[in-house]
């Protein structure tokens, strides 16, 4: 793939109001790391309103779909992944974040409880997304993306393959030891 398009949420509701006003740092890092590594190849976009991702996936379905994951937006994110699914059959599904168990017997059962969820990248995103889209980019057309992307392990990952099967990549990889750590990836 010369590029790929790739939507990143850090989604909250905005009915009677926010379920958090923090501004989406995670997914911002993610995307700056991202960007860094593999420049306008990657089109990424960031999302924080319902309305918006849903309105995106409809009329512009992505490549690949990331979305934090925590306590207060675990539903809303699995809906839009069925949203995204409906729109591109073929689209990558990514879940990230602090809402997923320690124990490997209980990140088997949220795994197998959510079956739309493509790949899980523990701890933070920076590295273990990078190489998902590392490999997404060996894709020959956006039709393959998924499919070599769930076929093979990718370091920092949990993936459910085609034959719904998890693979383990091993532990999740830090980046924030240190903040200047963290900066000079992004300098």
């Amino acid at each position: 793939m010369e590029k790929l398009k790739i939507y990143l949420g850090d989604i909250t509701y905005d009915t009677v109001s926010l379920s958090t006003d923090a501004i989406p740092l995670a997914i911002g890092y993610i995307a700056a790391y991202c960007k860094k590594i593999y420049g306008s190849k990657a089109e990424i976009t960031l999302f924080k309103y319902l309305e918006d991702l849903e309105q995106a996936l409809v009329d512009s379905p992505p490549d690949i779909l990331g979305l934090s994951n925590y306590s207060w937006n675990q539903n809303i994110g699995l809906e839009m992944f069925n949203i995204a699914r409906k729109s591109n059959p073929d689209v990558l599904t990514v879940w990230g974040g602090p809402n997923f168990p320690i124990d490997l017997p209980s990140q088997k059962k949220f795994m197998n409880e959510n079956k739309i969820v493509d790949i899980y990248v523990p701890l933070e995103g920076e590295i273990g997304f990078s190489n998902i889209v590392e490999v997404c980019f060996s894709a020959k057309s956006s039709d393959q993306i998924r499919k070599l992307a769930i076929s093979k392990p990718i370091e920092g990952c949990v993936i459910r393959n085609s034959n719904n099967e998890l693979i383990f990549s091993g532990p999740g990889l830090r980046t924030r030891k240190q903040l200047d750590d963290l900066l000079d990836r992004f300098i």
